[in-house]
């Protein structure tokens, strides 16, 4: 079992977290990229080694004022996360886990089916919601089941990675998915071994221990913000259009004047 995604913020400038990261991978260099998760146009960089991306330093997106100016955001993915997390927590032990994923792969005649029956079990145990996505008409591509809302802090999924990737039909993986809800809850998990991360729920508790992960101790990582549909939507509305927004405010000489001029458009069209 190891980390496959593992997500934080550090207290740290971009510049310096991006040279500590160049620094303590061999030969790894870093460029700008393409931004993620609500974050604008030069405002990421990723850290490179050959075809690999190791990790991608975020700054200056939403939450930025809460974190202060001195902070960033590092993720890394794949095979790259548990070096980018043991890199952190040498570097910066108190930083914040946002979103740590924890995998562990099996294999084997009847694997798929002891997985996602246990899985099932546990859900049916604790009443937990239950996902499924993928092929499971003809059964080439790859099935999921999915533990645990969207944006719940834990959701477990068990899908078929070798038919995903065209490898072992027989090779599936069981891939945990916590999201700390609070501050103090970021920071403790920043701590955690990739086995005690299936403590952060009751019926994830109850799975580890079938995968034979004992004495799994409870933690309490927090419930998680959900947003409003309407929050999210204006939040979009302002990423998207808020350059031609300012550039009204400009051409109109003040706020008033450009809730009018949309006003007066939108009802005429609406």
């Amino acid at each position: 079992m190891n980390f496959d995604w593992y997500a934080a913020t550090v207290d740290a400038a971009p510049d310096e977290a991006l040279g500590e990261l160049v620094t303590a991978f061999d030969e790894a260099t870093y460029e700008q990229c393409r931004p993620l998760g609500g974050y604008r146009f030069n405002q990421a960089a990723r850290v490179v080694r050959g075809l690999d991306t190791v990790a991608t330093v975020m700054w200056d997106g939403p939450g930025a004022e809460q974190r202060g100016a001195s902070s960033c955001f590092v993720q890394a993915t794949g095979r790259q996360s548990a070096s980018v997390a043991q890199f952190l927590r040498r570097w910066q032990p108190s930083h914040r886990v946002s979103r740590s994923d924890v995998a562990e792969d099996y294999t084997g005649p009847g694997t798929w089916e002891r997985l996602s029956g246990l899985s099932l079990a546990i859900a049916d145990r604790h009443g937990v919601k239950v996902e499924h996505a993928g092929d499971w008409h003809r059964g080439t591509d790859g099935r999921s089941i999915y533990l645990g809302g969207r944006m719940s802090v834990v959701r477990e999924v068990v899908y078929e990675k070798g038919k995903q990737l065209g490898g072992d039909p027989l090779h599936v993986r069981v891939e945990l998915r916590v999201r700390p809800g609070t501050r103090a809850a970021k920071a403790e998990a920043a701590r955690l071994e990739p086995a005690q991360f299936y403590g952060a729920s009751s019926w994830s508790a109850d799975l580890g221990e079938q995968l034979q992960h004992a004495d799994i101790a409870r933690l309490s990582l927090g419930t998680v913000y959900r947003e409003r549909d309407v929050d999210r939507a204006r939040r979009a509305l302002l990423d998207q259009y808020g350059r031609t927004l300012l550039g009204l405010h400009t051409e109109c000489g003040s706020w008033e004047s450009v809730g009018a001029w949309l006003g007066e458009r939108l009802c005429s069209t609406w």
